[in-house]
């Protein structure tokens, strides 16, 4: 539950977000999946670069989803440290 605390703490405040998945991987490691409701893929970036500014990470596209129906678009990120099986994030963008 901490880790989940510190996570929350590195989140962008003036955007809505959710937490949708939480994993602790190791003492230092976590998995873990957030929706943003951001209404374009501008606002997206200023999430993802305030994101690494917050937490002092860096975060690489892991895939992209071009065929979303539910979300204007989905991307997959990845902290550009970690293995494939690390930290790993998602951003979902759209209405929640």
């Amino acid at each position: 539950m901490a880790k989940q605390s510190l996570l929350e703490s590195f989140l962008p405040k003036q955007f809505s977000h959710e937490i949708t998945a939480f994993s602790p991987m190791s003492e230092t490691d976590f998995q873990a999946e957030v929706r943003v409701d951001v209404k374009c893929e501008e606002e997206a970036k200023r999430w993802k670069e305030e994101f690494e500014k917050l937490s002092g990470t860096n975060f690489i596209v892991k895939e992209t989803f071009p065929n979303v129906q539910r979300y204007q678009f989905h991307k997959s990120f990845i902290c550009h440290r970690s293995s494939k099986n690390k930290l790993n994030s998602q951003i979902l963008i759209g209405n929640q």
